[in-house]
């Protein structure tokens, strides 16, 4: 590690609690607000760990309906992104940031980009 990148990590560390309290209250407002819909939030064992809250993730139910007509395992959808419930997502795929799906398929090993429509 350079010492610049060094030094702004020392100048981070007063602040890492209060980094790690919001983004742990985006994480209880995600799980509050997605408490009525077939997911979770991903989970930690509260009494052994204390997780840092950096990356809040959820995990769909494998019996939810109506997301989408099909979905693959290990699939990756980014904050923003518009998909109509008529598409279809394959294994080890992603779709980006901010992304739109029409009735589509989304194949296996595929990463829609960012900012990207896809229509048919």
């Amino acid at each position: 590690m350079s010492n610049i990148i060094a030094g702004i990590g020392r100048g981070q560390l007063p602040y890492a609690e209060e980094h790690k309290e919001q983004k742990k209250k985006i994480y209880f407002r995600y799980k509050e607000g997605l408490k009525d819909l077939p997911v979770s939030m991903n989970p930690y064992d509260a009494e052994k760990s204390e997780p840092n809250f950096w990356l809040s993730c959820l995990l769909i139910d494998e019996d939810a309906k109506g997301m989408f007509s099909s979905v693959g395992t290990n699939v990756n959808i980014e904050k923003g992104a518009i998909i109509s419930t008529k598409s279809s997502i394959g294994n080890n795929s992603g779709i980006g940031v901010d992304a739109e799906c029409g009735e589509i398929h989304i194949g296996n090993d595929v990463m829609m980009g960012r900012e990207c429509i896809a229509t048919r």
